[in-house]
């Protein structure tokens, strides 16, 4: 695991982003607003797929990946709170859906015997 420490970082800002932050973007991003504040859904922006060192994070070397399978972040057990994100059509959705997307990387960690 390559991004520990970014996903780590993901977990907290997904725990803090606010609901005013949210409708700052909201009307000027609609859906781009996840990208925007977390880097949600693009590879070039995902803090976790992120560039770093002149290389993208490989998926199988990602803290999601499951037996060296690669994009489990938006599959699998993970499916549901990537697409509760992607397909938020309010604020108020999209918020919910940060917050369950936290929760669920909290249980990855844990099926990784990691405490945090």
């Amino acid at each position: 695991m390559k991004n520990l420490n970014e996903f780590k970082k993901l977990i907290e800002r997904y725990e803090s982003v606010t609901l005013e932050e949210i409708e700052k973007v909201w009307f000027i991003q609609g859906s781009l607003t996840a990208n925007q504040l977390t880097g949600f859904g693009k590879i070039h922006t995902c803090p976790l797929c992120g560039y770093k060192g002149g290389k993208f994070t490989l998926c199988k070397d990602c803290v999601w990946a499951y037996n060296n399978e690669g994009i489990r972040c938006m599959n699998g057990a993970n499916g549901y709170t990537f697409r509760a994100i992607k397909f938020a059509e309010n604020p108020e959705e999209l918020l919910q859906a940060f917050r369950m997307r936290a929760k669920r990387m909290r249980e990855r960690l844990m099926e990784l015997g990691i405490n945090y």
